[in-house]
């Protein structure tokens, strides 16, 4: 039996067994003005319901044309192995919307959480310790496919309550 690393807030644990057996939730999406700087320029995003994501890519010109789809391969990849990685919906954004017309919408893993580069510092012996199986797990999972955007502090989220990792496509 595979362990079960999939720990996230409670609106992610509500959305995660539909968003991960079908390719869109059919939201739509508003951007909340939130953005990061990495390779895709992912957006945070909010639903009507007030759920929020992180919409990638979230530019014209994403260094992989293919984002979206594989934001949603890996995330469903995920789900089946129970691996920290939040689940993963496709919103059409309409043609008249301007490239690209799909993009992924990656649930908000933790209500409250810090970047590795924050909390590494701030880890005891022993809270670094647990953290072994979660990075042990994750290690081929993110060899397999090919991630080659660890080489920052912001892209392995750490969950407070309970202390756990999340990988963060980038």
């Amino acid at each position: 039996m595979l362990s079960d690393f999939r720990s996230f807030a409670t609106a992610t644990k509500d959305v995660e067994v539909a968003w991960c057996t079908d390719w869109s939730s059919q939201d739509h999406w508003t951007p909340t003005g939130v953005d990061w700087k990495t390779n895709n320029g992912p957006i945070q995003v909010k639903n009507a319901a007030g759920m929020l994501g992180v919409q990638k890519p979230g530019h014209g010109n994403p260094t992989n044309p293919h984002t979206a789809a594989t934001e949603k391969i890996v995330a469903d990849l995920a789900y089946l192995i129970k691996l920290p990685v939040p689940p993963v919906t496709l919103w059409d954004r309409g043609a008249s919307s301007g490239m690209p017309q799909y993009v992924a919408v990656s649930a908000w893993a933790y209500a409250d959480a810090l970047t590795w580069q924050q909390g590494e510092a701030g880890l005891q012996a022993a809270e670094r310790a647990t953290l072994v199986p979660w990075v042990s797990a994750m290690m081929p999972f993110e060899a397999w496919i090919s991630a080659d955007d660890r080489q920052n502090g912001g892209n392995v989220l750490l969950g407070l309550v309970p202390l756990a990792p999340l990988v963060r496509r980038g």
